[in-house]
């Protein structure tokens, strides 16, 4: 079980990484050549489309089964959530300060995730490592 806690916040880390990094990237590029940017917008896209799966699958690992629901659908709220905050929030950006700083919020938002994968990651590092605490104290 510690291998697959450890695959899918690892998986999730990944992509909203790589995702942050595009965010941020994309507005203040000096307009690179169409290929180029062909290949970052589908990196990104990638990027952005497969953080769900792992997301859920991280939640059904650690959270205990009584609160599954609950946990699943704060997690679709959060999400969808975003989905009708971030065009408003980007909207505004763009009218102030340009479409950077507008694609910087989105990286933003991705780093605000990245920042709860982490604490989540710490949060079932520590529970392994009481669990194994506790193994080792009633093997002896």
């Amino acid at each position: 079980m510690a291998k697959r806690l450890r695959g899918a916040p690892d998986d999730c880390r990944y992509r909203v990484a790589i995702s942050a990094t595009v965010s941020f990237s994309l507005g203040f590029l000096d307009w690179p050549s169409l290929p180029v940017l062909v290949v970052l917008l589908t990196v990104y896209g990638l990027a952005l489309t497969a953080d769900s799966a792992p997301t859920s699958a991280t939640i059904t690992e650690v959270v205990d089964e009584a609160s599954m629901g609950t946990a699943l659908s704060l997690q679709s709220l959060v999400g969808f959530g975003g989905t009708v905050v971030s065009p408003v929030v980007f909207g505004l950006a763009v009218d102030t300060s340009g479409y950077g700083v507008a694609l910087a919020t989105l990286g933003v938002a991705a780093g605000l995730g990245l920042l709860s994968v982490a604490a989540l990651h710490r949060s079932e590092r520590q529970k392994l490592s009481r669990l194994r605490s506790i193994g080792e104290n009633l093997s002896q």
